[in-house]
């Protein structure tokens, strides 16, 4: 028997005979564990033919006895403690020092190395008192209690059942709660401000006495919101509850085992009320093992993230034979009755089944990549601050980190949004504005400043301090870069938005998790950039203000301003062109410019549209842009074609378009190419014609290409995973004469591109 496996189970009930929920069981020598259910049901399997099985509950005296497989099913009677009921213990501390006490004690009570712990979860979601979805869930998780250390969670099986047919609701996040490991951020400075904390009566758990804090905030109208429990001797937290009179709650339990306090199991319940409804989302956990040490061997399963949706991972719940062994918490009786009805059990089991097979390695291996993990990604060149893509890239790298920052402090999704869109229209859509437009006055050697505000009396970001003789001799000696000045701004929100449709075309949107950080990190950013080059057809002027002509924009309103010097290119140079310095002609074709602008509305990707399927393993996206340039306009089809579930092509065509004549040009993208283990190219081919001279009105083109290399070398290997922590870039553009939105050059130009990729979790 010493290698077998026997299931250990029973009930538990309180002196008077009722099921006591919550009840901790613990396997001394195997370090596994359990809780009872709500009818005081519990299981737990154990290798080993001797084990002594432990069962305590706040207020109890625990319960001890040695299984074998010849008394492996028990009927548990727990006693009540005799504590008086004014008992408290005599210390000369304030509630308040003893909690200061028992945080600064967390370094030597709790395991500040790496351990292992194995944990069973499950969790539902109710509704007018029927239960509407069940998830269980089996975990690793790597934890220590070290400030500065993140714990890491591994799915190893995951299953769950929609109780009822058409019902749109699931859980996100792992449910797992540790007040121990959250306690400096729960009970900071702030804190013992707001909170009174007051002795109650001394408790027992696991058989030593325990001090039990209430924690009131403000004068109390609300009342209790917490208590603390701490051990008496080691001044260690053994639990902590956490609630308030919205009904959330959380519970956390201790237990010491040898000289250090792990957590073995706990509670969470989310009050929902959306759209006049209460949905009350409960979850426990336990754990089901300890290991320390423990080797990266020991590690099962997924590398997930803590607030990821569970359900968006392969299903399981036909392995019966791992939930048999796995599901250490014991089904409540009248879910457990529903869940073997015959019909009820056929309907459960084709609502959940996954989005993809899980069989199918490639797809899943498709559906399960990650659109996005915390990391910060910069690309520099030899052109240095002349090189707008990488410009461009750099910026986006930035929104994205400070997107997933605000995704990750704050809980509500609707405030979320709310501060990712003022973030991106107030703050840094200006920024990137001004900037693309100072940096390209720069690389033509003229200095300028920025106004990068949209509050102020044009109700738009700005440059100026650059007078009109300058600005004059700007536009007769290079009168191409003075057109493109008015377009430069529109030209970086065309990359951007580009760069953001790449990298959702590398990922399926169908799984719940990518849209959700498609929606909190992508989506603002993606639709900011899209509509700033949606152009108002409205001819209204624009009134300009009583200052210095240097002190003044260098374009008021540069729609007007555009279409002036496109048709007129010797016109003299105005900051202010207004409606009745522009020709019936001139009118109609900004007004033609501006609705088909709209045109920028067309991409899927925008509106968190997954890809079209071509076939079992073959998708499609696209987009189509509209941009006007130094000389006239550009049309944009992009196609992204992603071919067995991992290779993503890139079809790019484009239309040049000047007063009567069309030009082409037609990109082709290869994504990722595997080279070897940790070595990735892409590779980038483009073909062009173009309007001799870049000029508005001319009939004849001539042809260029650019043709760029990116290599992506990963190292430092996560420890746990399979995963780099680092990625290293270098490549190489190369483009002759013509023009792209991405760079600066007109000319033949070579450029030798580096860069890194460091992920922050």
């Amino acid at each position: 028997m010493a290698n077998a496996q026997h299931l250990v189970k029973g009930t538990v009930v309180d002196e008077n005979n009722r099921p006591l929920p919550s009840v901790n069981i613990f396997l001394e020598s195997s370090k596994k564990g359990t809780i009872t259910n709500a009818n005081g049901g519990f299981s737990v399997s154990t290798h080993l033919s001797e084990e002594e099985l432990t069962a305590s509950f706040v207020g109890y005296r625990s319960f001890h006895v040695v299984v074998t497989p010849a008394n492996s099913v028990l009927h548990i009677r727990l006693q009540p403690l005799p504590v008086e009921i004014d008992e408290v213990i005599v210390t000369n501390l304030t509630a308040a020092q003893l909690l200061r006490k028992a945080l600064a004690k967390i370094k030597d009570n709790y395991r500040q190395e790496p351990f292992l712990l194995k944990l069973f979860y499950r969790a539902r979601l109710e509704e007018n008192d029927s239960v509407k979805y069940i998830e269980e869930t089996a975990f690793d998780i790597i934890k220590n209690y070290d400030d500065h250390a993140k714990d890491r969670y591994f799915l190893r099986k995951n299953r769950h059942f929609w109780m009822i047919n058409n019902y749109r609701g699931f859980l996100k996040g792992t449910g797992v709660t540790d007040g121990v490991k959250q306690a400096r951020k729960l009970f900071d400075s702030g804190f013992f401000k707001k909170y009174r904390l007051n002795y109650l009566p001394s408790t027992f758990i696991e058989d030593r006495r325990a001090y039990v804090i209430e924690m009131t905030k403000g004068d109390a109208p609300e009342g209790t919101t917490g208590k603390l429990y701490i051990d008496v001797e080691d001044l260690a937290f053994v639990r902590i509850e956490i609630y308030d009179e919205k009904g959330h709650e959380s519970i956390s339990q201790y237990k010491k085992v040898s000289d250090k306090y792990y957590l073995v199991s706990g509670k969470r319940k989310y009050i929902n009320r959306k759209l006049g409804r209460t949905i009350p989302a409960t979850g426990e956990f336990t754990v089901t093992e300890i290991i320390h040490p423990f080797a990266p061997e020991d590690i099962e399963g997924y590398p997930i993230d803590r607030e990821d949706i569970l359900s968006q991972y392969a299903t399981q719940d036909a392995d019966t034979a791992f939930w048999e062994d796995h599901a250490h918490i014991l089904q409540d009786e009248d879910v457990s009755r529903l869940l073997k009805q015959p019909d009820l059990r056929k309907e459960i089991s084709f609502r959940s089944k996954p989005a993809v097979d899980p069989s199918d390695t490639a797809q899943y291996a498709y559906f399960i990549k990650r659109l996005y993990t915390p990391q910060l990604a910069f690309r520099f060149s030899s052109d240095g601050l002349k090189d707008f893509s990488s410009l461009n890239f750099n910026l986006l790298s930035i929104n994205n980190w400070i997107n997933s920052e605000i995704h990750t402090r704050m809980r509500n999704s609707i405030f979320q949004f709310s501060v990712s869109a003022l973030y991106h229209s107030y703050i840094m859509a200006p920024v990137e504005e001004t900037l693309s437009e100072n940096l390209f006055l720069s690389f033509h050697g003229i200095r300028s400043r920025m106004i990068p505000t949209l509050f102020n009396r044009y109700k738009q970001p700005y440059l100026y301090h650059v007078d009109d003789n300058a600005m004059s001799t700007f536009k007769s000696d290079n009168y191409t870069a003075f057109m493109r000045l008015h377009t430069v701004r529109d030209e970086g929100h065309y990359v951007r938005a580009f760069q953001i449709e790449e990298a959702l075309a590398k990922t399926d949107l169908r799984n719940h998790n990518n849209l959700l950080d498609y929606l909190m990190i992508y989506a603002m950013d993606l639709f900011v950039n899209r509509n700033a080059i949606i152009y108002s057809p409205s001819l209204k002027d624009v009134s300009p203000i009583d200052k210095k002509e240097w002190e003044q924009p260098l374009l008021i309103d540069r729609k007007k301003s555009w279409v002036k010097y496109l048709f007129e290119q010797d016109a003299v140079y105005d900051r202010h062109i207004t409606r009745q310095n522009l020709t019936d002609e001139e009118q109609r074709y900004l007004k033609r410019s501006s609705w088909l602008s709209w045109i920028n509305l067309l991409s899927p990707q925008m509106f968190g549209i997954p890809k079209f399927r071509l076939g079992a393993r073959n998708s499609v996206t696209f987009s189509l842009n509209y941009l006007r340039v130094p000389f006239g306009e550009m049309f944009g089809q992009n196609i992204w074609l992603m071919h067995h579930y991992g290779q993503l092509h890139g079809i790019f065509v484009k239309q040049y378009r000047n007063f009567d004549k069309t030009t082409w040009g037609i990109g082709y993208k290869l994504y990722d190419v595997q080279l070897s283990r940790n070595f990735y190219a892409t590779s980038s081919l483009i073909a062009w014609q173009q309007p001799t001279a870049f000029a508005f009105k001319t009939d004849s083109s001539f042809s260029g290409f650019s043709i760029n290399q990116l290599f992506e070398y990963q190292l430092l290997p996560d420890k746990y995973t399979n995963r780099n922590n680092l990625s290293l870039f270098l490549g190489y553009d190369y483009k002759t004469k013509g023009y792209m939105p991405e760079s600066y050059y007109l000319n033949p130009h070579f450029q030798v591109k580096a860069g890194l990729k460091v992920r922050l979790k």
